[in-house]
């Protein structure tokens, strides 16, 4: 378990740095974020981690990451229709 006020903004560094790093110009999807003591959850459309494999493997990697510093980090797909409702205004 993480404490302190900084672990969410090293969080949202790390998710920020992988995306600007990537190699292909990612257009990101709606998505959802969540965190709590325990950790943190980055919720993205199936079909966007099939087109971007290598960015949604780097993802699964950082649970790794996580686990090291006694916190947890899960990536889920939506499916089609949950991530069109995250992208309904």
């Amino acid at each position: 378990m993480l404490e302190g006020p900084d672990w969410p903004l090293v969080f949202a560094l790390r998710i920020a740095a992988m995306l600007l790093l990537s190699s292909a110009k990612l257009k990101l999807p709606p998505l959802r974020v969540s965190g709590d003591v325990a950790g943190f959850a980055l919720e993205l459309p199936q079909a966007w981690l099939d087109e971007n494999p290598l960015w949604a493997e780097a993802m699964e990697s950082e649970t790794g990451y996580w686990k090291a510093v006694d916190s947890k980090f899960t990536l889920s797909a939506l499916s089609e229709k949950r991530g069109a409702l995250l992208a309904r205004p």
